[in-house]
């Protein structure tokens, strides 16, 4: 069921993130800072931000569609903050023969993460 993204503000409260579709239609994730008019697209690519899971100082937690281009698949992934072109994926190299679809808990602070494997099989 559809419902819309939830902005993850930034401890300071001067600034979030939030998951909305850029031009292209594709939903990716937006940092608005509250003295500006425009957001800045921290993600872009032929594929989708599911969602926004834990955000610290240092680096902002998605699930995502993007690896291998598989649309069907949620991997998760960790983009520093002070460099967006700093994105790691955390879960892509796993076990990608018997898990593609992976879901997440994080701790208070998110210190610690749990991941879910929910398949292929």
């Amino acid at each position: 069921r559809f419902r819309p993204a939830e902005p993850h503000f930034t401890s300071d409260g001067n600034s979030f993130y939030k998951i909305i579709s850029n031009e292209e239609g594709y939903k990716h994730i937006c940092h608005f800072q509250t003295d500006k008019r425009n957001c800045i697209f921290i993600t872009k690519g032929a594929w989708e931000v599911i969602g926004i899971e834990a955000l610290t100082s240092d680096y902002l937690y998605y699930i995502s569609n993007e690896y291998k281009g598989m649309p069907g698949g949620r991997n998760l992934y960790k983009i520093q903050l002070n460099d967006y072109t700093k994105v790691m994926c955390l879960s892509c190299d796993l076990n990608p023969d018997r898990c593609q679809y992976y879901s997440v808990s994080f701790s208070q602070g998110a210190k610690y993460y749990q991941l879910r494997c929910s398949g292929p099989g």
